[in-house]
């Protein structure tokens, strides 16, 4: 999965491994690694489960990004 953090007008893209897809009764999803703000728990619908409001998402694998991606770098854009 992809974690995406938009936060302070740069768009950060980290690569992180699914570790468990069903945590506890609401079957959130756990994963490797954590962005920069918030932990390594996620909503089925994206969301951090320890900052709901920031902007920090899981996203799906998207090709034109896993082409720039690996597990021990990140990808930085600057917004335009």
């Amino acid at each position: 999965m992809i974690i995406y953090n938009g936060q302070a007008g740069m768009h950060h893209y980290l690569l992180a491994r699914v570790e468990n897809p069903a945590v506890g009764r609401q079957k959130r999803v756990l994963l490797s690694k954590a962005g920069n703000l918030g932990g390594t728990t996620f909503y089925r619908g994206g969301k951090n489960c320890f900052a709901p409001t920031a902007r920090i998402r899981m996203l799906p694998p998207v090709p034109e990004l896993m082409e720039h991606l690996s597990l021990e770098s990140d990808v930085w854009l600057a917004a335009a």
